[in-house]
């Protein structure tokens, strides 16, 4: 359990939603729905920072409005969105701890970035724990056969940049026509706990809905094309 607070933790404080989505499967949280985005949502107000009484008490006000007309909105089997048989104690621990925290910084009139307090925390913990775990050298990858070498040199040169002044981690863009490579190029690393991992030509990212706008333009260019029809069943 100590591995998913600390997931949770770090994702919580760097975004991650692959890690956060980690995190409940190392905790045994077992979701009744995907909704990452409020579940993210959920853990940084629970690690949110500690204010003042009044200011603390607007937080906590809106945050309720917020839970309700969630809730509201969900089917009735999503009402509560966590298995009650999947909630470990040690969980409900660490949930009552943070709000006892929470409320002792409030009554004090404590201003503090309660999650970034955790963060360095956090990942010291990870690393230690991922530093046990036997990591095997990726095989070898044989480069691909590139059409364009000017354009690859382009791409190859704008992803440095981006890389240099903190725009992305690590990216890999691949151009192809007519079946044809014309440029692949990959830069920096895969970021969070892999910046020492190497983008590479089979690393997997996390796309989430990026994928909708590409699925969405191919299928509309094949109802062009008259390959498929918008309101012919999936099945055939």
């Amino acid at each position: 359990k100590r591995q998913g607070f600390c997931e949770m933790t770090y994702a919580a404080s760097t975004f991650d939603f692959g890690l956060m989505m980690d995190a409940f499967s190392t905790l045994g949280l077992k979701l009744k729905r995907e909704n990452v985005s409020e579940d993210m949502d959920g853990v940084r107000f629970l690690l949110r920072d500690m204010a003042p009484r009044g200011v603390a008490r607007k937080r906590l006000k809106a945050r309720m409005k917020t839970n309700i007309d969630r809730t509201k909105a969900r089917k009735k089997g999503e009402k509560v969105p966590v298995d009650s048989n999947a909630y470990p104690g040690e969980f409900f621990f660490f949930v009552r701890t943070n709000e006892l925290m929470q409320g002792l910084g409030s009554k004090l009139g404590v201003e503090l970035r309660y999650i970034e307090i955790l963060k360095p925390y956090a990942l010291k913990g990870l690393k230690m724990l991922t530093s046990q775990t036997a990591h095997r050298d990726p095989d070898d990858i044989p480069p691909a056969s590139i059409a364009d070498h000017e354009l690859n040199r382009k791409i190859g040169l704008c992803l440095n940049r981006l890389k240099s002044d903190g725009v992305i981690s690590g990216a890999q863009v691949c151009v192809v026509q007519h079946e044809n490579i014309l440029a692949h190029c990959t830069e920096g690393h895969l970021g969070s706990l892999k910046n020492d991992v190497a983008v590479r030509p089979d690393s997997l990212f996390l796309g989430f809905s990026c994928t909708k706008a590409v699925a969405t333009t191919l299928i509309l260019k094949m109802v062009e094309l008259k390959y498929l029809s918008l309101d012919e069943p999936i099945s055939k």
